[in-house]
């Protein structure tokens, strides 16, 4: 008997663009997506997340039908057409789910270190649970953080059985530091469903925080073991990077900048977004390589110190166009002011 599987969203792609004989690009503009985008979902790197399968669903339903083959104007037909199958299929529903399940309101700075005071708190003496926050960005993506123990349980526990990877950083937030750093967790209200369908008890709190019970009690033993490997893949990871000239108060004002500013563009105005965005994160992206080429003994400290603060420049006379066009809500705009002079500052005093 022959054994079907049900198509990947890669393979969906691939069918459809053979099908159509479209380049990827015009597939990811149909898709409202970016090349990049596009070029990981093929080559399987990342998935698409609901609501873009669900536009590939669309399009390959429609393309693998025959209904475009011949017309000249395939890719217009085509967007017009999904975007009217989800306007129909969005209505009667209510706009503030995700996958089925109440979407989390984003919450407020002060709202998140209240709720993760209670995760603090939590982490004392933890030895059997995961503890999941909601962070205050990526809302429409829902993305939670953990740290402290649950941090090593969701990641060598947790993660592996449910088939999710997590990246883990220091947790740069100025009050309640998880000792062993945080990770982002994207999709993180679906752990529940998840974690109850591999056997394990969790559920979801009126604050928002996500609680999975992993059944037993780990041993010091087992948690120093994943201490050990946590360590292992950052040293891993620092060799790699490891550069020779090591200025860290300057590399982490940069980083900071680039997270937040990436997280921003998305809440930029439809319209401006495309062309301010790239205003934005390109001098930011050659922020970043002209500090790894100098800390890499490539580029000649003064010759990069003048480089980073002509692309601090850059930066700042866009806040002030943003800023005079109200392209960004007021509180975002004077924190990405305080990051890009904190940025600043450190160029100027270490450098």
């Amino acid at each position: 008997m022959k054994v079907t599987h049900e198509k990947t969203s890669a393979e969906k792609l691939g069918e459809i663009i053979s099908h159509i004989k479209w380049k990827q690009v015009v597939l990811a503009e149909v898709l409202g997506v970016g090349q990049k985008t596009m070029s990981f979902w093929m080559r399987g790197i990342k998935n698409p997340g609901s609501d873009n399968q669900k536009k590939i669903e669309i399009a390959y339903s429609i393309v693998m039908r025959g209904d475009l083959d011949g017309k000249s104007n395939a890719n217009e037909l085509l967007k017009a057409e999904i975007d009217r199958v989800c306007a129909m299929e969005s209505e009667g529903k209510d706009k503030s789910t995700i996958n089925g399940n109440i979407a989390r309101k984003k919450i407020s700075v002060g709202e998140y270190f209240k709720i993760k005071e209670y995760v603090f708190g939590k982490e004392k003496g933890n030895l059997s649970k995961v503890y999941l926050f909601p962070s205050t960005g990526g809302n429409e993506d829902d993305w939670y953080k953990v740290g402290g123990g649950s941090l090593l349980f969701y990641k060598f526990i947790l993660a592996e059985r449910l088939g999710r990877q997590v990246t883990t950083r220091v947790d740069t937030d100025t009050q309640l530091v998880f000792k062993n750093g945080v990770g982002s967790v994207r999709r993180g209200s679906d752990i529940v469903p998840q974690a109850i369908k591999l056997g394990y008890k969790a559920e979801k709190l009126k604050n928002g925080v996500v609680v999975v019970d992993l059944g037993r009690e780990f041993s010091r033993a087992e948690i120093k073991n994943f201490l050990e490997r946590e360590k292992a893949e950052r040293q891993i990871v620092e060799n790699i990077l490891k550069p020779k000239l090591n200025y860290p108060k300057v590399a982490m004002a940069i980083r900071v900048l680039a997270e937040y500013l990436s997280q921003k563009v998305e809440q930029i105005k439809k319209e401006n977004r495309e062309t301010i965005g790239r205003q934005l994160l390109e001098p930011a992206i050659e922020l970043v390589k002209i500090y790894h080429r100098m800390a890499n003994g490539h580029l000649d400290k003064v010759d990069a110190k003048r480089e980073m603060l002509s692309r601090v420049d850059d930066i700042a006379a866009v806040i002030v166009f943003m800023d005079a066009g109200q392209i960004l809500e007021l509180k975002a705009r004077t924190r990405l002011g305080e990051n890009l002079l904190e940025v600043r500052h450190q160029i100027e005093e270490t450098l």
